[in-house]
């Protein structure tokens, strides 16, 4: 699974740090070694789901920031 958790950090100061968003994407077990197939959820900063999907035929050799860019561009 991958998970993405996204922080305000006021003015940098590390410890006022609060989640703010999360996004979770996992292997749906139906793929190849070529095509990955992925379920995802997108959670507010109460961890409430605001969008959950699916994002097939993902080509592998894109790399984890062009799934990312995909599953956002489709949920939104």
């Amino acid at each position: 699974m991958i998970e993405v958790k996204i922080d305000l950090i006021p003015f940098g100061i590390h410890n006022a740090a609060r989640p703010i968003g999360h996004i979770k994407i996992w292997n749906d077990g139906t793929g190849d070694a070529k095509i990955g197939n992925y379920g995802y959820e997108i959670s507010d900063d109460y961890f409430e789901v605001i969008k959950e999907g699916e994002y097939k035929n993902f080509s592998r050799e894109e790399g984890v920031f062009k799934l990312l860019k995909n599953i956002l561009n489709k949920a939104f």
